[in-house]
């Protein structure tokens, strides 16, 4: 409609696909995936969906949308003539030994096949190593810790840093109203001195 100034309800961007779903805004792009492996081809779709529709995937790293069994991560067969993992260094490739043991060979992804605990889809540990082989160290595990300035056992909320355990003078606690006095902390006793003690 037109109008001097945006009525309520109305606003001057006309690119909602979807104005009955709050969360559906502008089209995406979504590739084709023919063989449901989860990668798409190099056939692109706008749709208006908050999330790949089946048929559907959100990258274009499939090298053959044709066979499910092929798509980037998978396992490199021996001797079929095939790039199973859509990587073209490894067709074939004689990198298929587990020397670790972990089920998984350099050729599986196995980002440190002298360790049995590294491997695709190990659990993450916070050890500064990559465990599951994604490129990210220590992600997702590391805790957020708060420096105690006044050693009361309550943090600044102000001072958090990620850490796999806490720091020397950092705690888990980051409720103190005032980390420069010992006696100010949530649960302290009042005492009559013009502060907010507790």
């Amino acid at each position: 409609m037109l109008a001097c100034s945006a009525p309520e309800g109305y606003v001057s961007d006309n690119t909602d696909c979807d104005d009955d779903n709050v969360l559906v805004h502008t089209p995406k792009l979504y590739y084709v995936d023919s063989d449901g492996d989860g990668y798409g081809s190099t056939t692109e779709a706008m749709l208006c969906e908050s999330s790949a529709p089946v048929g559907y995937s959100d990258n274009n790293t499939d090298c053959d949308d044709t066979n499910i069994n092929v798509h980037p991560g998978a396992m490199e067969q021996m001797d079929n003539g095939i790039d199973d993992d859509c990587n073209p260094g490894t067709l074939d490739s004689s990198a298929t030994t587990d020397d670790d043991g972990d089920g998984y060979s350099e050729n599986d992804g196995d980002c440190d096949d002298t360790n049995i605990e590294i491997h695709p889809g190990a659990e993450d540990l916070c050890d500064g190593l990559d465990n599951d082989c994604d490129g990210e160290i220590d992600e997702g595990v590391k805790n957020t810790y708060y420096a105690d300035n006044d050693g009361d056992g309550y943090g600044d909320a102000e001072s958090g840093m990620l850490a796999c355990s806490a720091p020397e003078g950092y705690v888990s606690d980051n409720t103190d109203c005032d980390d420069t006095n010992i006696t100010v902390y949530p649960g302290a006793e009042e005492l009559c001195d013009g502060l907010d003690n507790d």
